[in-house]
């Protein structure tokens, strides 16, 4: 990444779908740093190709990210990421997920 990403927030994207693929691509085209994850990983290749970095869980998302966001289907969705990060919703840098 060029110096212009380092000096800029890092960006955690949770959810690569119809919403989520378009702002991720968004946040690369602005220089925005980005760390991804998505329960199928394959949906972020293109994204990776492009420079996002893919990660194994939402915790590392957290850990790897000054703002988070999620983008998931629906409320079961999103309680199943939660579930990922245990202590009721918070990331182990104290973030919590809504």
């Amino acid at each position: 990444m060029d110096s212009a990403a380092n000096s800029k927030t890092k960006v955690g994207l949770i959810g690569l779908g119809l919403m989520g693929q378009p702002m991720g691509m968004n946040l690369l085209k602005a220089g925005f740093p980005l760390t991804v994850w998505n329960r199928t990983p394959s949906r972020a290749n293109d994204l990776v190709a492009l420079g996002a970095t893919l990660v194994t869980s939402p915790k590392e998302v957290a850990a790897a990210s000054d703002v988070l966001m999620t983008i998931v289907s629906d409320p079961p969705a999103l309680e199943a990421v939660r579930q990922r990060f245990g202590r009721a919703g918070r990331s182990e840098t104290g973030q919590h997920v809504h």
